[in-house]
This record gives C-alpha cells, sequence and structure tokens, in this order.
C-alpha cells in the first residue's frame, strides 16, 4: 500500500485515488484510515468504549484524537476479547482484565506456569483463558479462574464463543462445549493447519470455524471443510450479509449464504483487500481492519439493526431459531442427544462387559519344639523354632459380550417410545416457548405506539413485557437475555471471539 507523507516524514492516510483502486469491487464499503500507524505488527483489535484497541508484538494501543496511546501491560498482546462491561487482554507475560470506568488494565493471576495464549467471553458471561497446562474458566459473578476438567491437562492452542457455543483446540482436535457443560471433539486427528483454532462464527443454523488453511462448517453432527484457496487465515467477522475474512494474503468478504450451503464448489469473493490483514472485527461504527500499515474503519451502508420486535419487516427469523436452539440445548431436548444414544444402543452388543477382581491371602505360622538330652553324664536342654510366612496375591479381567443383543429389539423398541416422548414434549416446549415470544412482540409492538412518558397503559405493558421475558428466559436458562442484547446493541464492541 503506498502511503502519502507529510513535509515531516510522517505516513498519512492514502489519497482518494488510491483509496478507490484498493477498494475496487466493494460497492457498500467507505474506508476510513485512523491517523498514525500503532508499532509492531498487529495481532489482534477490538473496541472498549468505541475506541479501537489493536495489540501488537510491542504491547497494546488504544486509539486517541491525536493518534496511539500505549496502555499500560506488560509484554506482546496474543489476544483480546471484549465487550460493552470488560476487555479481556492475553500477553506473554500476563492476563489482565480492564473494566468499563477504569482507566487501566488490571492483571488476573491464573494457575502456576498458565501462559494464556488465547482469551474468550462465553455466552452466559464466563470467561475463558486458554493456555499452556490446560483450560481455564471463571463464571459469572465469580472471583477466580478453574481449570477446565473435561479437556485433558496440557496445551490449549486457542478459545472462541459462536453464539451460544464455546470452541477451544488442543492436540490436533477442535473441541466444543455441549449443553451438559462438558467438552466433547468434533473433529480428531487433524494435520498442521487444520486444527489450529483462529476464529468461530455463527451462521444461521451451523458454525463456521476459521483454522490457517480454511474453514470448518459444523451443523449438529455434520462437519464439512470449507478450502477458500488463501493462505494463512486469521480471522472472521459477519457484517450484513458478507462474512469478512482476515488473511495473510488480504481482507476477502464472501456472501454468507454461499459459505452457509453445502456445496463442493469454493464460494466466489465478492470483494477483495490486497494487503495482509492482522485481524478483522465488527465495532460500533462498522468492520475494523488491522494491518501493518494502519487501521481502517470500513462503514458499510447495508449494515443496521432493529431493536427485535419493533422492526417493520416483523420478528427476525434467525433470533427465533437461536431462541429455540437455545431452550432445546437448555432442556437436553436436542435431537442430536437421543441420536448419540440411538447409535451407542446399535454398538452394545459389541461392547463387553468389564469385571475385574482383586485378591490377598496372606497365611503365617510359628512352632516350638523343647527336648532333653542325656549325653556323658550331663542333661542337656534343646529347642528348635520355625516361623513360616505366605502371601498370595491375585488379579483377575473378566471380559463377556452379550452377541444376542445386536439382535434383539428391546433397545430399539424402547429407545422408540422414548424418541416418540421427547417429540411430544419437545414440541409442547417449543408451543409455549413461541406463544411467550410472539406474545412478547405484540407488547412491543403496542409500546411502540403509545406516547412517551409515564402511564398507567405503558407502566401495565412494561411490566407485562418483563414478565415475557422472565419466563423465556427460564425456558432458555437465560440465553434469551443475552439475544435481546446481542440484537439492541448497535454492534458488539470486539470481535466475535
Amino acid at each position: 500500500m503506498a502511503f502519502q507523507r507529510s513535509p515531516s516524514g510522517t505516513e498519512v492516510a492514502p489519497s482518494k485515488r488510491v483509496r478507490s483502486t484498493l477498494f475496487k469491487g466493494f460497492a457498500a464499503v467507505l474506508p476510513v484510515w485512523l491517523p498514525g500507524v500503532p508499532p509492531g505488527a498487529p495481532l489482534a483489535v477490538a473496541e472498549r468504549a468505541g475506541a479501537v484497541l489493536v495489540g501488537t508484538d510491542r504491547g497494546l494501543y488504544s486509539e486517541t484524537p491525536g493518534g496511539w496511546h500505549l496502555v499500560p501491560t506488560r509484554g506482546a498482546v496474543r489476544d483480546l476479547s471484549g465487550s460493552e462491561a470488560v476487555v479481556w487482554i492475553a500477553t506473554d507475560r500476563a492476563l489482565y482484565e480492564w473494566r468499563a470506568g477504569s482507566s487501566d488494565p488490571r492483571a488476573v493471576p491464573l494457575a502456576s506456569g498458565a501462559r494464556v495464549a488465547s482469551v474468550a467471553l462465553g455466552p452466559d458471561g464466563a470467561s475463558w483463558a486458554a493456555t499452556e497446562v490446560g483450560l481455564f474458566r471463571r463464571d459469572a459473578g465469580s472471583t477466580g479462574f478453574v481449570r477446565e476438567t473435561s479437556i485433558p491437562a496440557g496445551r490449549v492452542l486457542a478459545v472462541r464463543s459462536a453464539g451460544l457455543e464455546v470452541w477451544a483446540a488442543s492436540r490436533r482436535r477442535l473441541w466444543r462445549r455441549t449443553s451438559e457443560g462438558i467438552f466433547e471433539p468434533v473433529v480428531d486427528a487433524l494435520s498442521d493447519g487444520r486444527w489450529e483454532l483462529c476464529d468461530a462464527l455463527e451462521l444461521g443454523e451451523s458454525t463456521l470455524i476459521c483454522v490457517p488453511d480454511g474453514l470448518w462448517r459444523v451443523a449438529g453432527d455434520e462437519v464439512d471443510w470449507i478450502d477458500l484457496r488463501a493462505s494463512r487465515l486469521r480471522g472472521l467477522a459477519l457484517a450484513s450479509t458478507t462474512v469478512w475474512i482476515a488473511s495473510e494474503s488480504g481482507l476477502v468478504g464472501y456472501s454468507a449464504s454461499a459459505l452457509e450451503a453445502r456445496s463442493p464448489v469454493a464460494p466466489e469473493p465478492v470483494g477483495t483487500l490486497a494487503r495482509e490483514v492482522g485481524d478483522v472485527a465488527l465495532g460500533s461504527r462498522g468492520l475494523v481492519v488491522a494491518t501493518a500499515g494502519g487501521v481502517a474503519r470500513l462503514s458499510l451502508e447495508a449494515r443496521g439493526s432493529a431493536r427485535p420486535g419493533l422492526s417493520k419487516s416483523g420478528p427476525s427469523e434467525r433470533e427465533v431459531e437461536q431462541l429455540r436452539r437455545a431452550v432445546l440445548a437448555y432442556l437436553s431436548l436436542s435431537p442430536g442427544r437421543l441420536s448419540r444414544t440411538e447409535a451407542r444402543a446399535d454398538r452394545a452388543g459389541l461392547l463387553p462387559s468389564v469385571r475385574a477382581t482383586f485378591g490377598i491371602d496372606r497365611d503365617r505360622s510359628h512352632s516350638r519344639d523343647r527336648d532333653e538330652v542325656f549325653s556323658s553324664g550331663a542333661i542337656r536342654n534343646l529347642f528348635d523354632s520355625v516361623s513360616d510366612r505366605e502371601t498370595n496375591l491375585s488379579v483377575g479381567l473378566q471380559l463377556s459380550w452379550e452377541l444376542a443383543r445386536l439382535r434383539d429389539p428391546d433397545d430399539a423398541i424402547a429407545i422408540s417410545r422414548e424418541r416418540r416422548e421427547r417429540i411430544e414434549l419437545r414440541d409442547q416446549v417449543l408451543d409455549r416457548v413461541n406463544r411467550l415470544y410472539f406474545e412478547r412482540l405484540r407488547v412491543l409492538a403496542q409500546l411502540a405506539e403509545l406516547p412517551a412518558g409515564p402511564g398507567a397503559g405503558r407502566t401495565e405493558l412494561e411490566i407485562r413485557e418483563r414478565e415475557l421475558r422472565a419466563g423465556l428466559d427460564g425456558w432458555s436458562g437465560g440465553a434469551f437475555s443475552q439475544l435481546v442484547r446481542r440484537a439492541s446493541s448497535p454492534a458488539p464492541t470486539g470481535s466475535s471471539r
């Protein structure tokens, strides 16, 4: 990228002519380059109170009207994850927490030897830290981190949050946190370039997992590989109907519907920025792109989301679907749960029953003999003592197979009966949730038609809206309020991590 130079010799933003050349093909993108260039190579980007934060190999820098301000942290920044309330900063020396209203970040202790490589904010308010000794979690309202025992101890390369899911990368595996609160491997024994988690993004019914060589598309138990023919991917951001991917070869935008569809043909990009990008995030005023030559905001004309229930086009189908998935996951009624049970039942006859035995037998005996002998005119006493000890150990392992269960229909009949009962229960739950959700939309529509200010009618409707929201939170384990807050805010203040 060619930068103009001022009479003093400092680099300034590219001219309009250069901008139009760089962003050719972006019909709705208006780049605005921020003044100055943060020192070092950019590795992560986020927002805090509307100001851009850029983490580089020389430290953390915050956007100011006059340029970039060095934030007092120690070491090179490895990762950033932020929300309106807090920004987590992972450096090669410490983990920092920067609360809203605080002037400086505060170092947070972890276990001995736990050097943090990645941080993420979970959908339930929990904070996650991937370290060289394991994955750590701090629940909302807690003061300390504890190790997540469902992932083996050892190096966890990265952790990311996408919608209602939490993902982690460790030992050539990609792990996903289940509705039961434990991590299970989704894809295993991966080659280099396909397991080093860079980012995660919820996209309709699917989740996109960004790794250096491409994307994994995960929908329930189905996993597909998307080869974008790009080198060294680094991050994802969803703006309107376009997924923006940061990579070593530049910033590339793809249609969200093309990435969500299962097709063997690689999707075609809708535009590119031919310059190495360190990271990309969706901020309050558009995309934030960090490159070695500077940081730019890309204003997206098609962006913007109305408050749920108040948009002219009606309720968001995506929000309704997210709510249903959250309810089924919280109540353990997801379709995949029973499918896994059926798969285990089909293999039950091939799995042996194991019986282990251990025994110890100890035997001890002791005898003493006494005798008298007359020899050579003298009487002599003779004594004899014998002691004997014996210890026997026995260990046994017995394996038994019930191969008749492979042809026995009892398990299949029981599971079929359970499936019918669970489907009936699921339909009842979803029907109740749907009625609560759309009744809340009607209450919001009535509130929108009333004049602002106090009034008996408005107060009653506001109370009813809170009651309906509490009911939806009860069915979803608090996930509905998380969805409302994300949809109501202008945009996330950090990346999708």
